[in-house]
């Protein structure tokens, strides 16, 4: 009897030992030359893509950031960040744009896209900011199926998003 408890016991220890373990995930944290850092998780890598400031992809999330300095346009510095953020909003509306809201200070906006080569459908969740020289836009993208899952990090990702 002493024997089959103490069994029961290792493989309890064991167990929980293995549960706690498991299911912590690293945060990272990335700096970038053009002046920003954010805090992801060690499952992302840099990733080059050309039409963004910087990028990165994990399995399963994309995270897009685009710098656009105040001289892209003239006056542009003297946009609100409500206004910059309808540009965007318009340029990206195929119909499923969200409005802009705000989650803890952080104005954001959401919308669909249906990739007709792949056909998959992924949904965006943007969070924008005012920097002193530039406004940037920060897209998290995932499979429109697994969005619910992912949204509660693209807004812990957003807020930790810095303009150094």
């Amino acid at each position: 009897m002493k024997k089959s408890v103490a069994v029961f016991l290792l493989f309890l220890t064991l167990f929980s030992l293995a549960s706690c373990g498991g299911d912590s995930v690293k945060e990272l944290q990335f700096t970038h030359e053009d002046g920003f850092s954010i805090t992801l998780t060690e499952a992302f890598r840099e990733d080059s893509n050309t039409d963004y400031t910087a990028s990165y992809i994990s399995k399963d999330v994309s995270v897009f950031v685009l710098k656009e300095p105040f001289t892209k346009l003239e006056g542009f510095g003297d946009y609100s960040l409500a206004q910059y953020g309808e540009m965007l909003r318009a340029a990206n509306d195929n119909g499923t744009a969200t409005e802009l809201y705000a989650i803890d200070d952080i104005t954001v906006f959401e919308y669909s896209f249906y990739n007709k080569e792949e056909n998959l459908e992924y949904k965006y969740f943007n969070a924008i900011f005012k920097g002193d020289g530039a406004f940037w836009c920060v897209q998290f993208a995932c499979l429109k199926a697994d969005y619910a899952l992912y949204k509660p990090d693209f807004t812990e990702y957003a807020k930790s998003f810095m303009i150094q």
